[in-house]
């Protein structure tokens, strides 16, 4: 008999859904970092859609990984092609190891920077240990 697990993830960021199937990033749509969705941000106010411990923040800040107590692992990445911007758009307020509440502030991104080098604003969350 399989078990199954419910988890309930808020959004990252004001928006609308998009399923992750339907974004214009492969290693996302194909699934490649996991299950999840992704949003077309309203705002750049980027929130924690669970409460965890913050296990990773990319140099460019592009991207912050989450892991809960009961093991979940979790990425947020800020828009498609972003690493290639250094972090400018993005201002990250939380460190590596810090434990956070589900919808505390993690950072903002600026949508009209990213919007102004050409890339796409969409993020996405994927649950990167989905097998397990």
């Amino acid at each position: 008999m399989k078990t199954t697990n419910t988890i309930e993830l808020s959004s990252p960021v004001s928006g609308s859904i998009i399923r992750l199937a339907d974004v214009n990033d492969a290693v996302f749509s194909k699934h490649l970092m996991g299950d999840g969705f992704a949003i077309k941000p309203t705002n750049g106010k980027i929130v924690s859609p669970i409460s965890a411990v913050i296990s990773f923040i990319a140099p460019t800040k592009h991207a912050v990984g989450l892991k809960t107590e009961d093991g979940l692992e979790i990425i947020l990445h800020f828009g498609i092609d972003t690493v290639e911007l250094n972090g400018v758009p993005f201002q990250i307020s939380i460190n590596e190891g810090d434990h956070v509440e589900k919808n505390t502030e993690i950072g903002v991104m600026n949508l009209k920077e990213i919007e102004a080098s050409g890339k796409d604003t969409t993020v996405m969350l994927a649950i990167t240990n989905t097998t397990e």
